[in-house]
């Protein structure tokens, strides 16, 4: 997973994504908090579009991956831009290493991929322990409408220029899982070259995510229609979480 899908993230992604304005979003966040943060931590920087961006912006960041390929690319756009950034190889259900962190996020629906509520559990238990006290964890999710009205079950297409995709998905309602089936066209000169691509997400209500999230220690919890700070409505498709420590 990722392998191949690390070369044309970007292409994809960054027609649709302004991950500028989202950095800016967080930085409202971290305002509306009262949550000054000079380091944050990057879970599932991917490519790094996110991490680059703070960076900018003036945080000291630290991005962490599980795709070694999603991080040299990644370090590959900073070393271009001259920016100092920390990137680590890590899973997530291991991360370690860290104490008294001012702020710990993970953008793009991150958590989604984590498929069993024990290793979610885990990974921020890890994250409570990784923060410094009123330290906060910023994370959104595709919401459980998202996954199950809107992809549930359709196929997607996409023809471009450089990429093309098929992408359909096969939802299990007693596991809550989506299987997303991708199958990727790269033009190679004049020929098109073909990957597929095989990732899950689980669907998970707010209130279990609460729960977790309480169960661990974090007791100063909030959620929101993402990239605002209103309250989600039943068709918001992304949830935006706070967690202070």
């Amino acid at each position: 997973m990722y392998q191949q899908f690390a070369q044309v993230y970007d292409i994809l992604m960054m027609e649709d994504i302004d991950y500028f304005k989202w950095a800016k979003y967080l930085e409202e966040i971290f305002d509306y908090w009262k949550c000054k943060p000079k380091n944050i931590i990057d879970l599932a920087c991917g490519t790094g579009n996110i991490t680059i961006s703070l960076a900018q912006m003036g945080y000291d960041m630290v991005g962490i991956d599980i795709s070694q390929d999603m991080l040299a690319i990644a370090e590959q756009k900073a070393r271009k831009l001259s920016i100092d950034i920390q990137w680590l190889y890590q899973d997530m259900k291991r991360f370690q290493g860290f104490r008294d962190r001012d702020a710990i996020i993970c953008v793009c629906d991150g958590m989604n991929y984590i498929l069993k509520e024990n290793d979610l559990k885990e990974i921020f238990s890890r994250i409570y322990s990784s923060l410094r006290k009123n330290g906060i964890f910023v994370f959104d999710m595709n919401s459980k409408y998202k996954i199950e009205k809107i992809f549930a079950g359709q196929t997607f297409a996409y023809g471009g220029e450089e990429v093309s995709y098929i992408w359909e998905n096969y939802y299990d309602k007693e596991e809550n899982i989506i299987d997303y089936e991708l199958s990727f066209f790269v033009k190679r000169g004049e020929y098109y070259q073909r990957f597929d691509e095989f990732h899950q997400q689980k669907a998970y209500s707010i209130e279990k995510i609460i729960r977790i999230l309480q169960e661990v220690g974090f007791q100063n919890i909030d959620y929101y229609h993402a990239f605002s700070l209103d309250k989600p409505v039943s068709t918001s498709e992304r949830i935006q979480y706070v967690a202070q420590k």
